[in-house]
């Protein structure tokens, strides 16, 4: 349970280094899309839905449920978590998933919680990150980044959950 938080979280940071940083649309249409790869570039995302299939007690109360986000499964300290990807000349492919208005206690807010590398697959349309986490993209686009993963919780096979996130804007 607090390995799939954890993952949730920091798919969550990571998407949220992707987003732009200006709310100007003029910059936003600089925004390369060519691929899922180049879309999730340089940016903050941010979750704006988790759905798990089948449905998964997360939290240990007894009750399983589909939506992940809207729910109590998840604290609220992990949802508000960003995800960035970046692409340096000197690091290669990094993501980051950074604590932000909510901490969880650990991490202070607006610090990086996990930092890590990855890599893009394009013949599988996936994202496989240094934490074992393989994301394929269903949608990867200026705006919306939606994955799937599949976990593994203690009382359940592998789940496959899926992942929406929104590129913040200014």
């Amino acid at each position: 349970m607090k390995k799939l938080v954890k993952n949730i979280s920091l798919a969550a940071v990571a998407l949220l280094a992707l987003s732009a940083c200006s709310s100007d649309e003029d910059e936003n249409e600089l925004i390369d899309i060519t691929t899922p790869d180049k879309a999730i570039l340089n940016g903050q995302w941010e979750y704006s839905s988790i759905t798990a299939n089948p449905a998964v007690d997360v939290n240990g109360d007894g009750v399983a449920n589909v939506d992940l986000y809207n729910t109590n499964e998840i604290p609220a300290c992990k949802l508000d978590n960003a995800y960035f990807f970046y692409d340096y000349a000197d690091e290669g492919k990094t993501f980051a998933i950074n604590e932000m208005d909510i901490s969880c206690g650990d991490t202070p807010v607006f610090n990086t919680v996990e930092r890590g590398s990855y890599y893009y697959n394009e013949a599988e349309q996936s994202i496989e990150l240094s934490n074992g986490e393989n994301w394929k993209i269903l949608k990867a686009d200026k705006t919306d980044l939606v994955v799937e993963v599949e976990l593994s919780f203690s009382d359940k096979n592998t789940t496959l959950v899926t992942m929406s996130f929104k590129r913040k804007t200014n």
